[in-house]
């Protein structure tokens, strides 16, 4: 007769490839969010995914607030770059390029990078990076929080626009070209212009107005 496996054992044998922790469940979630939307990820579901009770999850979370904040933390910690070197001007460009791509590659937890900024540490190393490169332009503090604002929101805007036209829900309807001629003739050329040159060219008109900024 084989020995009865511990308590422990089932556990993890019931929860799959290893024991339950912090870090997959987070993987997990934005997982399974990523494949079946925000919408979709409750405790329950989320349980079933991993082959657990739903008081499992609680043993590490204590609420699906908390879970929804690590799993911001998460992504915003894979949407910082490492910074080499001194320019700032190219620093920047990394931390956006960095930011929308972690988007394009999450299009439907995305958006827990800009409805929870105020909930990840990582969003606050992603800010000081950016207000580095701020001081090292030449601004001074007044001049800095104008400019890391317009900054966050252009890459934030960026990033939201990217994702929502490559989740599921996207508008399907066809642009009348009588009604809307100029964007149906943008939607057209859009699909000509890549998101890297739509960020290149972004990035470099915010660059040249705080180089003109740091000159006033």
């Amino acid at each position: 007769m084989l020995p009865k496996k511990s308590s422990s054992a089932r556990r993890r044998d019931k929860a799959g490839n290893g024991a339950l922790t912090p870090a997959r469940i987070v993987e997990e979630a934005i997982g399974l969010a990523d494949k079946e939307g925000l919408e979709a990820l409750t405790t329950r579901r989320l349980a079933r995914h991993l082959g657990v009770e739903a008081m499992a999850l609680y043993h590490h979370f204590d609420s699906k607030d908390a879970l929804l904040d690590a799993m911001t933390e998460r992504l915003e910690s894979q949407a910082r770059p490492q910074l080499k070197g001194t320019d700032w001007r190219a620093h920047l460009h990394a931390i956006a390029l960095a930011q929308v791509e972690t988007a394009i590659a999450h299009a439907q937890t995305a958006p827990l990078m800009t409805s929870r900024r105020g909930a990840s540490a990582a969003v606050f190393a992603n800010n000081e990076d950016i207000l580095s490169c701020l001081l090292r332009a030449g601004l001074d503090e007044r001049q800095r929080v104008a400019w890391v604002r317009i900054f966050v929101a252009f890459v934030n805007g960026l990033a939201l626009y990217l994702t929502a036209i490559r989740t599921p829900q996207r508008a399907s309807h066809v642009i009348d070209p009588k009604l809307y001629p100029l964007t149906a003739r943008a939607v057209v050329a859009g699909g000509k212009v890549g998101y890297r040159e739509t960020l290149d060219e972004g990035v470099a008109t915010i660059v040249r107005g705080i180089q003109n900024a740091a000159k006033r």
